[in-house]
């Protein structure tokens, strides 16, 4: 997923590094550019910064109990407004806005190229079919 900054939130992946340590009290790699975890009900979390966007892939442990899923949420909640400076509500805002956006742009309208019947469905003539069933 990608995430936008907010202005006065740098994409300085040293920042973000802190962000994730205050968030997840857990070992945190890094390699290539990518910072990288596991915590709670996240198999995986690989974080890292292109352009002025920051990227985030995960993998879920479907086996994680509800409360550790509930946690694992919070803190990912949590992890981002602080990365980037929006809030969830903000988020999900941009990200129909950035949807609708797409969906605008590849909407043809379209016509259909049968005209509608006029006949009543019993009615209507079938040219191939057997005889007897006109």
């Amino acid at each position: 997923m990608e995430y936008s900054f907010k202005r006065g939130f740098k994409p300085d992946i040293e920042r973000i590094h802190s962000v994730l340590a205050e968030e997840f009290p857990t070992e945190i790699a890094e390699a290539d550019g990518k910072l990288q975890l596991s915590y709670g009900a996240l198999k995986s979390i690989s974080i890292w910064i292109d352009g002025k966007k920051l990227n985030v892939t995960t993998e879920s442990d479907s086996g994680a109990s509800d409360q550790v899923v509930l946690d694992t949420n919070k803190r990912f909640r949590d992890f981002l407004e602080k990365a980037t400076g929006y809030t969830a509500k903000k988020r999900l805002q941009m990200a129909k806005k950035r949807g609708d956006q797409g969906r605008r742009l590849t909407a043809v309208k379209t016509r259909s190229a049968f005209p509608p019947q006029t006949a009543p469905p019993d009615r209507l003539h079938f040219p191939d079919a057997s005889p007897g069933w006109n």
